[in-house]
Parts: C-alpha cells; structure tokens; sequence
C-alpha cells in the first residue's frame, strides 16, 4: 500500500512539476498545465494533489506501526471527545483492570516524556 502510493506521488508530481513551477506562491493557486484546466498549487508551490497522497501514506504508515498497540487508538479516540464525562465513560468501559489502567497511564506519561 505505501509502495502504491509513493508511486501515485511520484507520478502526480512528474506530472505537475512545470505546472506548479509555473505558479506563484500564492494559497490555492492554480497554474496552467498545458490542457487548459490548470492545477491547484499550495503556499510551497506544490501541487495539492502531491500534498494530499504524502499525508494519506503518512497516515497508511502511521496506521500500520500502530496497529497492534489499542493504546494508541483509545487515546485519539479520548482526544476528540470534548465532554469529561464522555471521556470518563469511555475509559470505564474500556480500561477494566488496575493493571490496564496503569498501563495506559504509564504509555501516556511515556509519550508525555518524548
């Protein structure tokens, strides 16, 4: 999956180098590519479709390390819920031990620490 998306990467950036080179550096703003539809450009100069498939593969990488680690999971899940009571909740009804309760404490004092 990470290889299929550098590749899509690398190609819609081939694609897009003189189109984006073409642009000022101007939020969202498009430069012409040659078939008269233009290309979206970002504040850098590169093209947002080169922007948008680096952080989906970052996110496939992210994915991948973490996919045996619940802790990881849980705690973003913890981070957008807004209401205490909610995160409470959530955490009563997945942390069930004194002993799972230590160690998500101590994963996050560890990423705290980093």
């Amino acid at each position: 999956m990470v290889d299929f998306l550098d590749a899509l990467t690398e190609q819609a950036q081939a694609n897009n180098v003189e189109a984006a080179g073409k642009g000022k550096k101007k939020k969202a703003a498009v430069a012409d590519d040659g078939d008269g539809e233009g290309v979206a450009v970002g504040e850098d100069g590169e093209p947002l479709l080169v922007s948008m498939l680096r952080i989906i593969k970052d996110r496939v990488i992210a994915e991948i390390r973490t996919r045996d680690k619940p802790y990881v999971r849980m705690l973003a899940v913890l981070l957008r819920i807004d209401d205490a009571a909610e995160r409470e909740a959530l955490l009563r009804s997945t942390v069930l031990t004194a002993d799972a309760a230590e160690m998500f404490e101590k994963f996050t004092l560890d990423g705290i620490q980093v």
